[in-house]
């Protein structure tokens, strides 16, 4: 995707991503996960917040680009930092997004889509930020559970 419209604070470039749920008929929350672009790891739907949209807004886009859902942000889970593997710092804001729609075509539908429960995928994601947002997410789960979408005009 193009980056013209990439949102940078102080050098960093900015991502917005969510950890997308649902509730399951006995009462579990599952959480999706997909692949990353290589295959070889399960990470949360993120991506680039560019500068004509709210940080919720690109969170809601990235996650119908990168894993075919649809749904509302819900709860703020925080702002993070990471380190990429090439030294590039990033500044992460996330989400938790209720999803209301899997779609079976999106943008990229080369990655794998995983619905996991809440603890299993609290076990597999231990990359900083992501696991974070997880950790936030796990510990306010009743709070989320009952919020209404956030405001068009968040962050």
């Amino acid at each position: 995707m193009s980056r013209t419209k990439q949102r940078y604070i102080d050098g960093c470039r900015c991502i917005a991503g969510v950890v997308p749920f649902r509730e399951r008929e006995d009462g579990q929350v599952e959480v999706l996960c997909i692949s990353n672009c290589r295959g070889d790891e399960f990470i949360l739907p993120k991506g680039g917040w560019e500068t004509d949209e709210t940080a919720p807004e690109a969170a809601i886009r990235e996650c119908y680009e990168e894993a075919g859902l649809r749904g509302h942000c819900v709860y703020e889970l925080g702002e993070y930092a990471w380190t990429s593997s090439k030294g590039k710092t990033q500044r992460q804001w996330f989400y938790a997004m209720r999803v209301t729609e899997e779609l079976a075509q999106w943008p990229e539908t080369e990655r794998t889509r995983r619905w996991l429960l809440l603890d299993d995928l609290l076990q597999l994601c231990t990359r900083a930020g992501m696991a974070d947002a997880l950790r936030v997410f796990a510990s306010n789960l009743p709070s989320i559970l009952a919020a209404e979408p956030l405001p068009k005009e968040g962050s």
